[in-house]
């Protein structure tokens, strides 16, 4: 998966190296830009049969994506999925995070088919940012994923709780002063920590998609 392209040739690069799925940002662009942008790399892309994720404004703590606009660009640009804004942001980001569930209601009922995409969705763990130094960092509860999930959110990005605990786990392993000189020693331990972030996250995400299921079914 191609994340944050922001060219067709980035797209056309993705998919000649094998990828199947690719997600072209226009976001920074007018509306009218980004829904003739984003028609140009669905038209190529489905005919390679590659899934296309696309964005639809900006995340700020602020912006958050209209309903309307939503549904209309969807129907423009026949993208696969789209990401949407609801008050998420990229990083450990500051102050006290609310999100729009309202809006993510709206757009859900509009779009019942879509499969939403929550980017900026890392939990930022205290026990990393205490690690680090990091200050008044916040991210989003694991109560709001799931919300989110219930929601129409069918797909969250979390690079920055990976980032927390790769990079954790490396200042801890330094700043014991072991005598190794095998990177191999800390880059592995540095990834199992990152891999447990993945496992607990997979698992709370099939958990509330499983929930979502059976709700659906009974």
């Amino acid at each position: 998966h191609l994340d944050h392209g922001r060219s067709l040739e980035s797209v056309k690069h993705a998919i000649k190296l094998g990828f199947k799925s690719v997600m072209i940002d226009g976001s920074n662009l007018s509306f009218e830009e980004n829904v003739k942008f984003t028609k140009t790399v669905v038209k190529y892309a489905h005919a390679r049969k590659v899934w296309v994720e696309a964005e639809l404004g900006t995340l700020k703590k602020d912006s958050a994506t209209d309903p309307i606009l939503a549904k209309k660009f969807v129907d423009l640009t026949g993208c696969d999925a789209l990401a949407v804004a609801i008050g998420t942001m990229h990083g450990a980001y500051k102050g006290t995070g609310k999100l729009r569930f309202d809006i993510l209601s709206k757009i859900h009922k509009l779009l019942p088919k879509m499969p939403l995409v929550l980017h900026g969705a890392s939990t930022v763990p205290k026990k990393y940012t205490k690690i680090l130094g990091i200050k008044n960092a916040h991210g989003i509860s694991e109560s709001d994923i799931k919300k989110a999930i219930s929601l129409g959110i069918r797909k969250v990005n979390i690079n920055t709780d990976s980032r927390l605990a790769w990079t954790s786990k490396m200042k801890q392993l330094f700043s014991k002063k072991i005598n190794e000189i095998d990177p191999r020693f800390y880059l592995k331990q540095a990834t199992e920590e990152t891999i447990e972030i993945y496992k607990r996250l997979i698992k709370l995400i099939a958990f509330s998609s499983k929930t979502l299921a059976d709700s659906a079914s009974n």
